[in-house]
């Protein structure tokens, strides 16, 4: 069990019905062949909207704007 069960549907096992705690659903990554998926590896995380004054809380607390997380997925939430 994972994320995927809070939103409304998720694609990764087939199509599935979650409990829709959180509006969307859960899809593939559609990438060019020269992407590997599952995507694994260090990433940067970049605050793209200047204008959001929203802190980081719970897991992300201590992480901030331009620090590296190692990240696994091969799917993820979309509206």
């Amino acid at each position: 069990m994972g994320f995927h069960l809070l939103f409304e549907r998720s694609y990764e096992f087939g199509l599935e019905k979650g409990f829709g705690f959180i509006k969307g659903r859960i899809v593939k990554f559609k990438l060019p062949k020269a992407y590997k998926i599952p995507h694994m590896g260090w990433n940067q995380i970049l605050k793209l909207d200047k204008n959001i004054k929203a802190q980081p809380f719970g897991i992300y607390k201590n992480i901030y704007s331009g620090e590296y997380v190692y990240v696994v997925h091969s799917y993820y939430p979309k509206n």
